[in-house]
This record gives C-alpha cells, structure tokens and sequence, in this order.
C-alpha cells in the first residue's frame, strides 16, 4: 500500500476539511488504519510520517518502508541557463496548491518584508485553499514585488524552476508540515536550484542547513526574509547549495535511485 501520506492528517488536521470527533473524520481515520493493516508492506515518504501514523494507529513500523518522493519525471533533464534572469536580479519561486502546510502566508509576508529591495522579486503559481489570503495580504500590502500566476503544465513548471534564482519549501506550522517533503523540493533539487524551507524533522532527514538547502524556522516571515536576503547577496552560496543540490539528486533522489531503492 502506497501510503504517501495519512488522509486524516491532510483532511482532518492539515486543511481542516472535516472536524475533529465528526463522523467524516472518524471514517477517514478508519480508510488510514484498515489500508495500513490490510497490506504486506507499506511505502510512506518519510520516517516522521511514518512514526506518526505507526503511533497514531498502533501499528507495526517494520512493515513500512521509507521511499523518498523525488522529482517529477522531467526535473532532471538539462537546462538551458541562458534563459535564466538578467545577473543582478533575484527570482524567488513559489509554486504549490496553497494548502496550509505550505505556508503561502509566510512567504508574501516576507516578500512585504523586502519590498525595498527592487532587485528580489516573487512568482507565486498554483491555487488553492490559501490563495485569497496571500493575494488579500498582497493587496493590502499594496506589494508590486510579487506576481500570482495560475497553475501551468509540468514543462512550464520544470521551465519556471529552472529560471528561478532560489526556489522555496513549505513554511506552515502545522504538524504534517513537519513530516513532509514535498515534490517542489525534489523538482529544485534536481534541477540544481538553491531551496529554502522550513526547519522540519522531515528536512532534516535528508537535506543539511547551510550544505544542501538553507532552513528556517515554520511560520516567521523575518526569518524567511533573511534567508532571502542572504542567498540573494552571495552568489557563492547559492552556487555551492546548487552543486549539493545537483550530488543529492543524483546519489539518492533520482528516479532511478529511488526505484533501486523501491
């Protein structure tokens, strides 16, 4: 059974879709324990999201097994660098479903937050359940520093990335933020592009602070901001991020290293 993640956690507790006690949140609890009970082995992404559902359900943890999500097939194709920004500027991507995990919020705070910097600049693609409130908190910021951009097909985004000066994680401060990574990670990774993203058990798990991508904590748009601002003044550390980036990829996130793995 491909796990990948808990249904409970996304819909119950992440998106606050059903509450907690109702009758929908106790049958989507009942789907998570039964599928995980019912299988011979179970794959699950990380080992955080695999002790919290082996805890939260009371089952045996020797039967999963830790898979790595990787990239989009595609992320690890080259790239033409010429079509990257003229040198001088900073492009800061986002892209995701705005679910509360990935901390939308956070990010156009932080973009509020170095509005004097005419040279950093933010593309926001996706849409979903927070895209209101990050456009709303743009407005009202009165930001001329970002652009939201509806979702776009996986060459458009595999193109997006890789013009990208510094792509970003997950920044909710929810639990599940903490047990993911997400496939937008991997795509950067593979795609040798410096990330940003929270400090999360499930970061560390596979990425070092300051080696393979720069952490910080869930849910502090100052902190997210220096980040920024840092990757944004030294070209050499975005450059050495990068060549991890592109070792990590190769030496264990590649389709190829994951189906090994698999």
């Amino acid at each position: 059974f491909d796990a990948f993640y808990s249904l409970y956690d996304t819909v119950v507790e992440d998106r606050r879709l059903a509450e907690p006690g109702s009758v929908k949140a106790g049958v989507i609890s009942f789907l998570d324990r039964l599928s995980c009970r019912l299988a011979d082995a179970v794959l699950i992404d990380t080992e955080a999201n695999r002790d919290y559902i082996c805890t939260r359900y009371r089952l045996d943890s020797s039967r999963f097994h830790v898979i790595p999500a990787g990239a989009p097939e595609g992320f690890d194709a080259p790239f033409d660098t010429s079509v990257r920004p003229i040198c001088g500027t900073t492009t800061v991507l986002f892209q995701g479903s705005y679910v509360p995990l990935q901390g939308a919020e956070t990010v156009v705070r932080a973009a509020a937050l170095l509005r004097r910097r005419p040279d950093i600049s933010f593309r926001m693609i996706g849409s979903g359940q927070t895209r209101a409130e990050a456009e709303s908190i743009a407005v009202s910021e009165g930001l001329g520093n970002i652009v939201f951009i509806d979702w776009m097909s996986l060459d458009g985004l595999r193109q997006e990335t890789g013009r990208a000066d510094i792509c970003l994680g997950i920044f909710g401060t929810g639990g599940k933020a903490g047990r993911v990574i997400p496939h937008k990670v991997f795509a950067a990774l593979a795609m040798d592009r410096p990330v940003i993203t929270a400090d999360t058990p499930a970061a560390r798990e596979l990425l070092e602070d300051g080696i393979s991508a720069l952490f910080c904590p869930p849910g502090k748009p100052e902190a997210l901001a220096g980040c920024i601002e840092k990757l944004a003044d030294d070209p050499s550390l975005r450059e050495a991020l990068a060549a991890k980036a592109h070792e990590l990829d190769h030496s264990v996130f590649s389709t190829g290293m994951v189906a090994m793995r698999l």
